[in-house]
């Protein structure tokens, strides 16, 4: 499962039984992707894995509610490369 869209609306969704849809176990949601980061979620927490050029993990943990990690590994985000366009 992969969220795309605002962190600050990221929420765990009240369900019948209070278990947690968004937990990163179990088949559940494993990556967030948000114009600013990606974020991997696990049992251990939130873990910025790429950043946008110039955002700091301070920066994103002002913007975010849920309590963020710098991964080891973590890199720049880099956009993807637009498409060549087709002549008409």
């Amino acid at each position: 499962m992969v969220y795309s869209g605002s962190i600050r609306s990221w929420r765990k969704p009240r369900r019948p039984n209070n278990s947690a849809a968004l937990d990163g176990i179990g088949g559940r949601m494993r990556r967030i992707y948000i114009n600013l980061a990606v974020i991997d979620v696990t049992p251990q927490g939130l873990f910025v894995i790429e950043m946008k050029p110039g955002m700091t993990l301070e920066k994103q943990q002002t913007l975010t509610e849920p309590k963020l990690h710098l991964a080891s590994h973590w890199q720049a985000l880099v956009p993807p490369e637009a498409p060549e366009a087709r002549a008409a």
